[in-house]
């Protein structure tokens, strides 16, 4: 079981992510990108933009998100 990890991502799109990635107590993984923006993701590939440095969320960067949800299928959680 996937408690924690910290890992630099390259999704070979250009961009350059690190994530820390923590279970959440109530399901999910809360991941934090560049420690720029939070996110709460789950084993499916739904990621949902929980708050970033300015404070928009309704701006949150889809490359982040399709990076974040990408990585946490590839994980292959149970």
């Amino acid at each position: 079981m996937l408690n924690w990890v910290i890992t630099d991502l390259q999704p070979g799109d250009g961009t350059n992510y690190t994530l820390h990635v923590v279970k959440h107590v109530y399901g999910g993984y809360l991941v934090c990108s560049n420690d720029n923006s939070m996110w709460l993701a789950f084993k499916d590939g739904e990621v949902k933009h929980l708050a970033s440095r300015n404070d928009d969320h309704e701006s949150c960067n889809e490359w982040t998100r399709k990076a974040i949800s990408d990585y946490i299928v590839g994980l292959g959680l149970q």
